[in-house]
Protein backbone atom coordinates (compact mmCIF):
# COMPACT_ATOMS: atom_id res chain seq x y z
CA UNK A 1 0.00 0.00 0.00
CA UNK A 2 1.50 3.55 -1.01
CA UNK A 3 1.90 6.11 1.43
CA UNK A 4 -0.94 8.21 -0.25
CA UNK A 5 -3.40 6.01 1.02
CA UNK A 6 -2.06 6.41 4.31
CA UNK A 7 -4.40 9.00 6.58
CA UNK A 8 -2.91 8.51 10.31
CA UNK A 9 -1.40 6.04 11.92
CA UNK A 10 -5.00 5.00 13.42
CA UNK A 11 -7.07 5.36 9.88
CA UNK A 12 -6.52 3.55 6.65
CA UNK A 13 -8.73 3.90 3.43
CA UNK A 14 -9.79 0.41 2.38
CA UNK A 15 -11.69 -0.48 -0.58
CA UNK A 16 -13.56 -3.88 0.14
CA UNK A 17 -16.74 -5.61 -1.94
CA UNK A 18 -17.89 -6.35 2.31
CA UNK A 19 -20.87 -5.25 3.29
CA UNK A 20 -19.16 -3.24 5.85
CA UNK A 21 -17.14 -1.68 4.41
CA UNK A 22 -17.87 0.97 1.04
CA UNK A 23 -15.98 2.48 -1.56
CA UNK A 24 -13.72 5.75 -0.24
CA UNK A 25 -15.03 5.33 3.70
CA UNK A 26 -12.40 5.86 5.75
CA UNK A 27 -12.54 3.16 8.94
CA UNK A 28 -10.27 3.04 12.39
CA UNK A 29 -8.77 -0.35 12.94
CA UNK A 30 -10.71 -0.95 16.00
CA UNK A 31 -13.80 -0.52 14.01
CA UNK A 32 -12.79 -2.67 11.23
CA UNK A 33 -11.94 -5.27 13.96
CA UNK A 34 -15.51 -4.71 15.47
CA UNK A 35 -17.27 -5.13 12.35
CA UNK A 36 -15.51 -8.51 11.61
CA UNK A 37 -16.09 -9.64 15.51
CA UNK A 38 -19.79 -8.67 14.94
CA UNK A 39 -20.34 -10.45 10.93
CA UNK A 40 -18.69 -13.54 12.70
CA UNK A 41 -20.68 -13.58 15.79
CA UNK A 42 -24.03 -12.83 14.45
CA UNK A 43 -23.07 -16.18 11.58
CA UNK A 44 -21.65 -18.08 14.24
CA UNK A 45 -25.32 -17.12 16.71
CA UNK A 46 -27.50 -18.38 13.03
CA UNK A 47 -25.52 -21.61 12.73
CA UNK A 48 -25.86 -22.56 16.57
CA UNK A 49 -29.23 -21.78 16.60
CA UNK A 50 -30.21 -24.02 13.89
CA UNK A 51 -28.30 -26.72 15.04
CA UNK A 52 -30.12 -26.32 18.33
CA UNK A 53 -33.32 -26.30 16.75
CA UNK A 54 -32.68 -29.23 15.28
CA UNK A 55 -32.26 -30.95 18.87
CA UNK A 56 -35.81 -29.69 19.61
CA UNK A 57 -36.56 -31.75 16.39
CA UNK A 58 -34.69 -35.13 17.55
CA UNK A 59 -36.52 -35.10 20.40
CA UNK A 60 -39.16 -38.35 20.99
CA UNK A 61 -41.75 -37.08 23.41
CA UNK A 62 -42.26 -33.70 23.43
CA UNK A 63 -45.85 -32.91 21.40
CA UNK A 64 -45.60 -30.63 18.29
CA UNK A 65 -46.82 -27.74 20.01
CA UNK A 66 -43.98 -27.50 21.93
CA UNK A 67 -41.29 -28.37 19.24
CA UNK A 68 -42.70 -25.31 17.89
CA UNK A 69 -42.82 -23.29 20.68
CA UNK A 70 -39.32 -24.20 21.98
CA UNK A 71 -37.78 -23.75 17.83
CA UNK A 72 -39.75 -20.20 17.85
CA UNK A 73 -38.29 -19.31 20.87
CA UNK A 74 -34.44 -20.24 19.38
CA UNK A 75 -35.37 -17.84 16.44
CA UNK A 76 -36.44 -15.28 19.24
CA UNK A 77 -33.16 -15.58 20.62
CA UNK A 78 -30.85 -15.55 17.63
CA UNK A 79 -33.06 -12.52 16.32
CA UNK A 80 -32.69 -10.54 19.41
CA UNK A 81 -28.55 -11.75 19.86
CA UNK A 82 -28.03 -10.13 16.17
CA UNK A 83 -29.96 -7.18 17.43
CA UNK A 84 -27.84 -6.24 20.19
CA UNK A 85 -24.51 -7.86 18.34
CA UNK A 86 -25.45 -5.31 15.88
CA UNK A 87 -25.45 -2.48 18.43
CA UNK A 88 -22.35 -3.24 20.16
CA UNK A 89 -20.06 -0.67 19.85
CA UNK A 90 -17.00 -2.35 20.81
CA UNK A 91 -15.79 -5.85 20.36
CA UNK A 92 -16.17 -7.02 23.94
CA UNK A 93 -19.73 -6.50 23.50
CA UNK A 94 -20.14 -8.45 20.66
CA UNK A 95 -19.00 -11.03 22.22
CA UNK A 96 -20.59 -10.68 25.30
CA UNK A 97 -24.06 -10.29 23.21
CA UNK A 98 -23.46 -13.43 21.27
CA UNK A 99 -22.62 -14.97 24.32
CA UNK A 100 -25.78 -13.87 26.11
CA UNK A 101 -27.49 -15.36 23.15
CA UNK A 102 -26.21 -18.61 22.83
CA UNK A 103 -27.09 -19.06 26.58
CA UNK A 104 -30.56 -18.19 26.37
CA UNK A 105 -30.57 -20.65 23.46
CA UNK A 106 -29.10 -23.10 25.38
CA UNK A 107 -31.50 -22.85 28.51
CA UNK A 108 -34.31 -23.07 25.73
CA UNK A 109 -33.13 -26.43 24.84
CA UNK A 110 -32.50 -27.49 28.32
CA UNK A 111 -35.88 -27.08 29.06
CA UNK A 112 -37.02 -28.41 26.01
CA UNK A 113 -34.68 -31.64 26.58
CA UNK A 114 -36.07 -32.02 30.46
CA UNK A 115 -40.05 -31.71 29.39
CA UNK A 116 -39.22 -34.86 26.83
CA UNK A 117 -37.11 -36.84 29.56
CA UNK A 118 -40.02 -36.08 32.34
CA UNK A 119 -42.36 -37.46 29.38
CA UNK A 120 -40.27 -40.55 28.26
CA UNK A 121 -40.16 -41.19 32.62
CA UNK A 122 -44.00 -41.05 32.80
CA UNK A 123 -44.52 -43.34 30.16
CA UNK A 124 -41.76 -45.81 31.42
CA UNK A 125 -43.67 -45.53 34.63
CA UNK A 126 -47.15 -46.24 32.76
CA UNK A 127 -45.87 -48.92 31.37
CA UNK A 128 -44.07 -50.80 34.53
CA UNK A 129 -47.75 -50.12 36.41
CA UNK A 130 -49.78 -51.80 33.20
CA UNK A 131 -47.27 -54.76 33.41
CA UNK A 132 -47.60 -55.85 36.79
CA UNK A 133 -51.43 -54.79 36.51
CA UNK A 134 -51.09 -57.43 33.54
CA UNK A 135 -49.60 -59.94 36.05
CA UNK A 136 -52.56 -59.70 38.57
CA UNK A 137 -54.86 -61.18 35.83
CA UNK A 138 -53.14 -64.29 35.42
CA UNK A 139 -52.28 -64.44 39.56
CA UNK A 140 -55.59 -67.33 40.62
CA UNK A 141 -54.77 -67.13 44.16
CA UNK A 142 -56.94 -63.08 44.08
CA UNK A 143 -60.20 -62.43 43.79
CA UNK A 144 -61.48 -59.71 42.13
CA UNK A 145 -61.77 -57.65 45.35
CA UNK A 146 -57.98 -58.28 45.89
CA UNK A 147 -57.19 -57.30 42.22
CA UNK A 148 -59.02 -54.23 42.09
CA UNK A 149 -57.52 -53.02 45.84
CA UNK A 150 -53.94 -54.04 44.43
CA UNK A 151 -55.16 -52.08 41.23
CA UNK A 152 -55.89 -49.03 42.72
CA UNK A 153 -52.31 -49.21 44.89
CA UNK A 154 -50.20 -49.90 41.66
CA UNK A 155 -52.36 -46.42 40.15
CA UNK A 156 -51.73 -44.43 43.44
CA UNK A 157 -47.83 -45.33 43.64
CA UNK A 158 -47.49 -44.56 39.64
CA UNK A 159 -49.28 -41.35 40.37
CA UNK A 160 -46.95 -40.25 43.49
CA UNK A 161 -43.95 -41.11 41.11
CA UNK A 162 -45.00 -39.61 37.85
CA UNK A 163 -45.97 -36.27 40.16
CA UNK A 164 -41.85 -36.77 41.39
CA UNK A 165 -40.95 -36.61 37.76
CA UNK A 166 -43.08 -33.50 37.00
CA UNK A 167 -41.17 -32.00 40.35
CA UNK A 168 -37.79 -32.78 38.96
CA UNK A 169 -35.43 -30.12 38.18
CA UNK A 170 -32.81 -31.89 36.25
CA UNK A 171 -31.96 -35.09 34.38
CA UNK A 172 -30.64 -36.37 37.27
CA UNK A 173 -33.76 -35.76 39.54
CA UNK A 174 -35.84 -37.29 36.63
CA UNK A 175 -33.92 -40.63 35.92
CA UNK A 176 -34.04 -41.02 40.19
CA UNK A 177 -37.42 -40.36 40.29
CA UNK A 178 -38.03 -42.58 37.44
CA UNK A 179 -36.12 -45.74 38.87
CA UNK A 180 -37.91 -44.68 42.52
CA UNK A 181 -41.46 -44.87 40.83
CA UNK A 182 -40.67 -48.48 39.17
CA UNK A 183 -39.14 -50.27 42.31
CA UNK A 184 -42.03 -48.62 44.21
CA UNK A 185 -44.03 -50.12 41.89
CA UNK A 186 -43.04 -53.45 41.64
CA UNK A 187 -42.89 -53.69 45.47
CA UNK A 188 -46.37 -53.28 45.56
CA UNK A 189 -47.72 -56.35 47.39
CA UNK A 190 -49.57 -59.01 45.22
CA UNK A 191 -50.20 -61.96 47.53
CA UNK A 192 -53.76 -63.06 48.11
CA UNK A 193 -54.88 -63.30 51.42
CA UNK A 194 -58.71 -64.55 51.11
CA UNK A 195 -58.03 -67.58 49.26
CA UNK A 196 -54.97 -68.87 51.20
CA UNK A 197 -56.73 -68.15 54.66
CA UNK A 198 -60.01 -69.60 53.73
CA UNK A 199 -57.80 -72.82 52.80
CA UNK A 200 -55.98 -72.90 55.75
CA UNK A 201 -59.63 -72.61 57.71
CA UNK A 202 -60.45 -75.65 55.72
CA UNK A 203 -57.43 -77.35 56.66
CA UNK A 204 -57.80 -76.90 60.39
CA UNK A 205 -61.60 -77.81 60.31
CA UNK A 206 -59.87 -81.40 58.50
CA UNK A 207 -57.15 -81.62 61.03
CA UNK A 208 -59.88 -80.84 64.15
CA UNK A 209 -62.27 -83.40 62.67
CA UNK A 210 -59.80 -86.28 62.74
CA UNK A 211 -58.48 -85.54 65.62
CA UNK A 212 -61.88 -86.52 66.56
CA UNK A 213 -61.95 -89.31 64.63
CA UNK A 214 -59.03 -90.81 66.40
CA UNK A 215 -60.34 -90.42 69.88
CA UNK A 216 -63.34 -92.23 68.97
CA UNK A 217 -63.00 -95.47 70.96
CA UNK A 218 -66.14 -96.47 69.39
CA UNK A 219 -64.80 -96.74 66.02
CA UNK A 220 -62.66 -100.08 64.54
CA UNK A 221 -59.16 -98.72 62.25
CA UNK A 222 -61.53 -99.26 59.35
CA UNK A 223 -64.03 -97.04 60.18
CA UNK A 224 -61.34 -94.29 60.92
CA UNK A 225 -59.90 -94.98 57.67
CA UNK A 226 -63.57 -94.46 55.76
CA UNK A 227 -64.36 -91.32 58.35
CA UNK A 228 -60.78 -89.92 57.41
CA UNK A 229 -61.52 -90.10 53.47
CA UNK A 230 -64.61 -88.55 53.96
CA UNK A 231 -63.22 -85.53 55.75
CA UNK A 232 -60.32 -85.56 53.16
CA UNK A 233 -62.72 -85.58 50.51
CA UNK A 234 -64.47 -82.84 51.89
CA UNK A 235 -61.64 -80.51 52.42
CA UNK A 236 -60.94 -81.37 49.09
CA UNK A 237 -64.14 -80.38 47.40
CA UNK A 238 -64.12 -76.93 49.24
CA UNK A 239 -60.65 -76.08 48.79
CA UNK A 240 -60.99 -76.36 44.82
CA UNK A 241 -64.45 -73.84 45.30
CA UNK A 242 -62.08 -71.79 46.67
CA UNK A 243 -59.85 -72.02 44.42
CA UNK A 244 -62.47 -71.33 41.65
CA UNK A 245 -64.24 -68.78 43.62
CA UNK A 246 -64.09 -65.52 42.07
CA UNK A 247 -64.72 -62.72 44.81
CA UNK A 248 -64.37 -62.17 48.79
CA UNK A 249 -67.98 -63.50 48.98
CA UNK A 250 -67.64 -66.02 46.97
CA UNK A 251 -64.75 -67.88 48.55
CA UNK A 252 -66.31 -66.97 52.09
CA UNK A 253 -69.43 -68.81 50.86
CA UNK A 254 -67.11 -71.76 49.57
CA UNK A 255 -64.84 -71.45 53.15
CA UNK A 256 -68.59 -72.21 55.09
CA UNK A 257 -69.30 -74.98 53.10
CA UNK A 258 -66.32 -76.96 53.30
CA UNK A 259 -66.41 -76.63 57.07
CA UNK A 260 -70.24 -77.86 57.36
CA UNK A 261 -69.05 -80.89 54.96
CA UNK A 262 -66.38 -81.75 57.20
CA UNK A 263 -68.39 -81.33 60.24
CA UNK A 264 -71.03 -83.64 58.62
CA UNK A 265 -69.01 -86.39 57.97
CA UNK A 266 -70.40 -89.29 59.96
CA UNK A 267 -67.93 -90.19 62.69
CA UNK A 268 -70.77 -92.51 64.30
CA UNK A 269 -68.88 -96.16 65.03
CA UNK A 270 -71.54 -99.05 63.49
CA UNK A 271 -69.24 -102.45 64.07
CA UNK A 272 -68.62 -102.28 67.89
CA UNK A 273 -72.20 -100.74 68.99
CA UNK A 274 -73.74 -103.67 66.73
CA UNK A 275 -71.37 -106.42 68.54
CA UNK A 276 -71.97 -104.74 71.62
CA UNK A 277 -76.27 -104.91 71.09
CA UNK A 278 -75.96 -108.53 69.70
CA UNK A 279 -74.03 -109.70 73.33
CA UNK A 280 -76.87 -108.11 75.20
CA UNK A 281 -79.01 -109.28 73.34
CA UNK A 282 -77.60 -112.81 74.03
CA UNK A 283 -77.10 -111.84 77.71
CA UNK A 284 -80.51 -111.68 78.32
CA UNK A 285 -81.80 -114.20 76.23
CA UNK A 286 -79.62 -116.28 78.40
CA UNK A 287 -80.95 -115.30 81.43
CA UNK A 288 -84.25 -115.29 80.86
CA UNK A 289 -83.34 -119.19 79.80
CA UNK A 290 -82.41 -119.46 83.03
CA UNK A 291 -85.27 -117.69 85.11
CA UNK A 292 -87.47 -119.83 82.78
CA UNK A 293 -85.87 -123.64 84.21
CA UNK A 294 -87.15 -124.80 87.03
CA UNK A 295 -84.89 -127.35 87.91
CA UNK A 296 -82.35 -124.74 88.98
CA UNK A 297 -82.45 -123.22 92.47
CA UNK A 298 -82.61 -119.86 93.36
CA UNK A 299 -79.22 -119.26 94.38
CA UNK A 300 -78.27 -121.77 91.15
CA UNK A 301 -80.00 -119.48 89.16
CA UNK A 302 -78.44 -116.18 90.39
CA UNK A 303 -75.04 -117.69 89.68
CA UNK A 304 -75.68 -118.73 86.14
CA UNK A 305 -77.66 -114.92 85.81
CA UNK A 306 -74.04 -113.47 87.72
CA UNK A 307 -72.11 -115.62 84.87
CA UNK A 308 -74.01 -114.58 82.27
CA UNK A 309 -73.67 -110.86 83.25
CA UNK A 310 -70.13 -111.01 83.61
CA UNK A 311 -68.82 -112.60 80.11
CA UNK A 312 -71.62 -109.93 78.73
CA UNK A 313 -69.42 -107.22 80.22
CA UNK A 314 -66.41 -108.72 78.52
CA UNK A 315 -67.61 -107.64 75.34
Amino acid sequence: MSNANLQNDDTIIIKTTREFVTDNQEYSVDQLRLAQVQSDNKNTLIAYGEAQKQVITDLENISDEQRLAAQTAIDSEVAAGIDNIDKATTTVEADTAFNTGTNNIDDIVTDAVLVDSKLAAQIAIDNAAQSVKNNLANNTNLTVDERSAISAKIDNVAMTAKNNIDSAATLAEVAAAQAAGEVAIGNVDQTGVTKPTASAAIDSAAEAAKAAVAGNAELTAEERATANAGIDAAAQTAKEAITNATTDAEVAAAQAAGEAAISNVDQTGVTKPTASAAIDSAAEAAKAAVAGNAGLTAEEKATATAAIDAAAQMK
